[in-house]
C-alpha cells in the first residue's frame, strides 16, 4: 500500500531523516537510499509517496520513497491523497453548523423584530394609559357619583311635600 506524508526531519551529513505519514500521523525512519528518483536532495517539508516495511532493528522504514511530483504509479490515479480532502472535509464539519447557528438566530431575531413592530403599532393605536390618568378617571368617576348623589337628594326634597306645611295649609283651609 502506498502512504503520503512529508519530511519532517533530514540530516544531509548522514544521510537519513523522518517522514510524518499522513493519516497514521506516524514518524518513519527514511534512509537516503530508499529514495527511487533523486531528481533533487531531499528537504524538510518536502511531501513524498513511499510504502512501509519493518527494518533491520525491527521499526518501520520508508522504502520506495519518491517525491509526489516526480513520482507516478498506476496506483496514484486511483488512490486519491486524503489531505487535500481532510481539511476539505473539516472546514465543512466546521462550517455548517455556524451557518445553522446564524440561521437561527436570524430567523429569531426576525421573529422577534416582528413582534416588537406588532406591540409598537398597537401600541401608538391605543391612547397613551399612564397612572396618572387611571387616577383622575376614578377621582372623576367618584366625583359624578357623589354629584348625583347630592343631586338626587334635591330633587326627592322638592318633588315630596312637607307633611308639616301640608297639614298645616290643608288645616287652615279648613278653618276659614
Amino acid at each position: 500500500m502506498r502512504y503520503y506524508g512529508t519530511i519532517t526531519r533530514w540530516n544531509d551529513n548522514r544521510q537519513f531523516g523522518a517522514i510524518r505519514e499522513e493519516s497514521m500521523g506516524t514518524e518513519v525512519f527514511a534512509p537516503l537510499s530508499a529514495f527511487t528518483t533523486l531528481t533533487r536532495p531531499p528537504a524538510e517539508g518536502q511531501r513524498v509517496s513511499f510504502d512501509i516495511v519493518k527494518g533491520r532493528r525491527g521499526r518501520d522504514e520508508a522504502e520506495n520513497i519518491c517525491f509526489s511530483l516526480d513520482c507516478v504509479d498506476e496506483f496514484d490515479f486511483f488512490d486519491t491523497e486524503p489531505e487535500p480532502y481532510k481539511k476539505t472535509f473539516s472546514k465543512l464539519l466546521l462550517i455548517i453548523p455556524i451557518i445553522a447557528l446564524l440561521a437561527a438566530g436570524g430567523w429569531f431575531g426576525w421573529d422577534y423584530w416582528q413582534k416588537y413592530q406588532q406591540q409598537a403599532q398597537a401600541a401608538a393605536a391605543a391612547p397613551p394609559k399612564t397612572m396618572v390618568e387611571e387616577v383622575a378617571a376614578k377621582i372623576k368617576a367618584e366625583r359624578e357619583e357623589w354629584l348625583d348623589a347630592v343631586n338626587n337628594r334635591k330633587t326627592q326634597k322638592q318633588t315630596k311635600p312637607d307633611n308639616g306645611k301640608a297639614a298645616r295649609n290643608s288645616s287652615s283651609k279648613e278653618e276659614k
